[in-house]
């Protein structure tokens, strides 16, 4: 309730200042309606639809700044090609200023509505509304501070953090109140022209727990030459590390938000470098116990790549899980028709198995009618067996009345058809 009061507030504000600040104002968004058949062992018609704006506002020499992100309110339920009882809801609003709190003051950026802030590796928050004060200079201190409200899932949040450059040492803290008492710190030091190193850290404090859950890194980056990148890590997390507020990096690794790992502590190290014209990487890394390694490169227009993933549970128990390998390469056939053709690889040791993956795909536009076709289509097999062989097709085309028409069939999967527009402005 508390955030919609402050977007309707800023709504309100925004709309009573359009017709002396048009000329601040940026407004755009898109409208689409899309409508699908899949056919497997029957047929579904599946129609959806999405309305987005998007209204930006600058004024005061863009020292004042506003956005308003409205969208369709979800339902599940609902399905039509555009509803008749279209709702559309606040999805974010804010209000932001810079200046100083009093004449002769620092500066800094104060913000009311939607927050996003990185207060560090372990401690990246978004999705809350509330206000924040950034980027305020004192000197060689940065200070950021925020009050995030209640939302349906959590209590209220706040947060301050302090940053200290000299020269190239950067030093930061943070501390975050919610349901625990958070604590996070981090640095980083260009020790020398190519050699960079740094840590980070959080600490989870509760009364009722005798042990804190916290998490802690170290890394180091040297570029001894130009094509040669070498970096190394270490890491250590507690059993109960709940990985809320992580980034963006960190979400690639988990799976679903629950961080997938073989030892809660160990070595990260790694390579990246260019040799005759091929790009080589190799990485290892202790906790998730896995190594990769990787080579790219392109010759007379053929892209040439392989990869393989180790499973190393000690130096004694190495075993290959997986080796993919491949090559792209674009030509042309007669009758001025380009074609992308590819082929991937992929064995993996624990079943002995090969499986082989045959793609070509083009645009069409030697035919009027459908001028601008996009197909793709791939087959794969690991078995000279007609039950191992797999395929797929696709196809999709823009009319010029601006329907988007796409076309997917694929073995043991089903068919789907669908057709829909989008409008952007």
């Amino acid at each position: 309730m508390k955030s919609r009061i402050i977007a309707l507030t800023l709504a309100a504000v925004m709309v009573l200042t359009v017709p002396v600040l048009a000329a601040g104002i940026d407004l755009n968004g898109k409208i689409a309606t899309n409508l699908e058949i899949e056919k497997t062992d029957e047929v579904r018609v599946i129609p959806s639809s999405g309305v987005e704006l998007n209204l930006g506002l600058k004024a005061g020499e863009n020292n004042v700044r506003a956005g308003v992100n409205i969208g369709m309110a979800s339902d599940e339920d609902e399905q039509a090609i555009m509803p008749t009882d279209l709702v559309l809801q606040f999805k974010n609003a804010f209000i932001e200023a810079d200046g100083a709190f009093w004449h002769g003051g620092p500066e800094a950026t104060t913000r009311f509505g939607h927050l996003k802030m990185n207060y560090g590796p372990y401690a990246t928050i978004t999705n809350r509304s509330g206000v924040s004060i950034s980027n305020m200079q004192i000197d060689a201190l940065t200070l950021n501070g925020f009050y995030g409200l209640a939302n349906a899932d959590n209590q209220d949040l706040g947060g301050i953090r302090a940053d200290y450059t000299l020269d190239d040492i950067r030093f930061g803290s943070a501390v975050i109140l919610g349901e625990k008492l958070n604590i996070v710190m981090d640095a980083d030091a260009a020790l020398a022209e190519n050699l960079i190193v740094g840590g980070a850290a959080r600490v989870e404090l509760a009364e009722e727990e005798q042990e804190h859950n916290k998490v802690w890194s170290a890394k180091a980056i040297y570029r001894p030459m130009d094509n040669l990148v070498v970096h190394g890590g270490y890491m250590s997390i507690t059993d109960g590390w709940d990985p809320e507020w992580i980034s963006a990096e960190w979400l690639a690794k988990d799976q679903n938000g629950q961080i997938i790992r073989s030892n809660n502590q160990g070595f990260v190290v790694g390579l990246q470098t260019e040799q005759q014209g091929v790009n080589i990487k190799a990485d290892y890394d202790q906790i998730f116990e896995t190594a990769v390694l990787a080579a790219e490169t392109d010759y007379e227009g053929y892209n040439l790549n392989v990869k393989t993933i180790i499973d190393v549970p000690s130096m004694d128990e190495m075993a290959t899980r997986s080796t993919e390998f491949g090559v792209e390469k674009q030509f042309e056939i007669p009758g001025g028709v380009e074609l992308d053709a590819r082929y991937q690889g992929k064995y993996v040791p624990a079943n002995k198995r090969l499986t082989h993956t045959l793609g070509v795909g083009t645009t069409l536009d030697i035919i009027p009618a459908i001028e601008g076709l996009a197909i793709d289509g791939q087959v794969s097999f690991h078995e000279l067996n007609l039950d191992t062989v797999g395929y797929k097709l696709n196809a999709e085309f823009v009319a010029p009345n601006g329907i988007n028409f796409g076309f997917e069939h694929e073995r043991n999967v089903g068919t789907t058809f669908n057709a829909g527009m989008t409008v952007e402005f």
